[in-house]
């Protein structure tokens, strides 16, 4: 399993939770397992670029004949990122955070398509 797509399948077992953080080079403490919160645990600095994503569940592209889901719509993530109160020393980190997101999720929506 890639790491990203830990999160955008749930994330809910501790040794894919462990290699999702080796993927990105995350340190996690002892304490924190899926025990914690078996639905969804985040960490507190991913917190805005969770929240985000999550707003920009409805801005998606996504092709009318294959119907293979393509990405975000951009402009509507300056749009989101405004709504969310997202600072301007903040929005570069987020956007790279809402791409390694919109990356896992891709592959995970897609990869339901072939089935």
């Amino acid at each position: 399993m890639e790491a990203a797509e830990y999160w955008a399948l749930g994330g809910n077992d501790d040794k894919a939770l462990k290699a999702a953080a080796i993927g990105f080079n995350i340190i996690l403490p002892e304490s924190m397992t899926t025990k914690v919160d078996p639905d969804f645990y985040v960490m507190p600095e991913n917190e805005l670029t969770v929240s985000v994503f999550l707003a920009l569940g409805t801005s998606w592209r996504r092709d009318s004949l294959s119907g293979v889901w393509q990405g975000l719509d951009y402009p509507s993530v300056k749009t989101v990122m405004w709504s969310q109160g997202v600072k301007k020393s903040d929005c570069k980190a987020v956007f790279n955070g809402l791409q390694v997101m919109e990356e896992a999720a891709i592959n995970v929506l897609n990869s339901k398509l072939k089935k």
